[in-house]
C-alpha cells in the first residue's frame, strides 16, 4: 500500500493536463450504466496510467492511478493545473463517491468512468476459449465476445441486443503484466467517443 500511495503522490505532483471542450451534454442525460462489484477483479492492484480522451468536437489528457483494493475500485485524476483533481470510488455496495477538487465538471459523469475502466480490466467472460480462441458470455444485456490468440486477450466487443456494435477494447503489448498491457483502446461506437489508456506501471498487491 505504501507503494499505492507513492503513485498518487507522483500524480499530484505532474504537470497540468491538455483540455479542450469536454464532450456533448446529452451525455448526462442517459441512464448510469450498471457496474460490476469490485471483487471481480482478482487480485488487487495499482495502475499508473496515461489517458486521450478524443470525441467529436475536442480530446483531453490526463494522468491517473487506478486501484482496485479491499473491496474498492478507486480513480484519481490530476485536475488541468497538475493538482489531486477528482476521485473517484466504487465501494462494495456498489454506492459511488466522488471527491472534485476543481472548478470544472467531471468529462463524464461518474458512473461512466467506472463502467469504462471495468470494459477494459476487469473480467467479463468465464471458462477457457474454443479452439479459435474466441470466449462468448452476456452481462447487462449485452453480448461479451473475446478473442485470446495465444493465452492472453487482444480484443473485447460489446454488442448490443440487435447485433450492433455497443463498444470495443484492443489490447496492445502486454509482455509480462496480468492487469493491463502497455496500451488498451475503448471505442465506444453508440456514445462516439474514444480512450487510448498507455499503462505506465503495474502493482500487483498481492500479500
Amino acid at each position: 500500500m505504501n507503494r499505492a500511495l507513492a503513485l498518487v503522490a507522483l500524480l499530484c505532483a505532474a504537470c497540468g493536463a491538455r483540455q479542450q471542450p469536454t464532450p456533448e451534454s446529452f451525455f448526462d442525460d442517459l441512464p448510469p450504466p450498471e457496474l460490476l462489484s469490485p471483487h471481480a477483479a482478482e487480485p488487487d492492484f495499482v495502475l499508473r496510467q496515461h489517458v486521450t480522451a478524443r470525441w467529436a468536437t475536442g480530446e483531453t489528457e490526463f494522468d491517473a492511478v487506478v486501484q482496485k483494493h479491499e473491496g474498492a475500485l478507486r480513480i484519481v485524476a490530476l485536475s488541468p493545473t497538475g493538482q489531486p483533481g477528482f476521485v473517484i470510488t466504487l465501494d462494495a455496495d456498489l454506492e459511488v463517491h466522488v471527491e472534485n477538487r476543481t472548478d470544472r465538471a467531471l468529462p463524464f459523469r461518474p458512473e461512466r468512468i467506472l463502467a469504462d475502466v471495468q470494459k477494459v480490466f476487469f473480467p467479463w467472460v468465464e471458462g477457457v476459449p474454443d479452439e479459435d480462441g474466441v470466449r462468448r458470455g452476456e452481462a447487462f444485456g449485452l453480448e461479451v465476445i473475446e478473442r485470446w490468440p495465444e493465452g492472453r486477450i487482444t480484443e473485447r466487443t460489446f454488442l448490443s441486443a440487435d447485433g450492433s456494435v455497443e463498444s470495443r477494447v484492443r489490447y496492445e503489448r502486454w509482455d509480462a503484466r496480468r492487469i493491463a498491457p502497455r496500451r488498451a483502446i475503448l471505442t465506444h461506437e453508440t456514445l462516439g467517443y474514444e480512450l487510448t489508456v498507455e499503462t505506465l506501471e503495474e502493482i500487483l498487491l498481492i500479500d
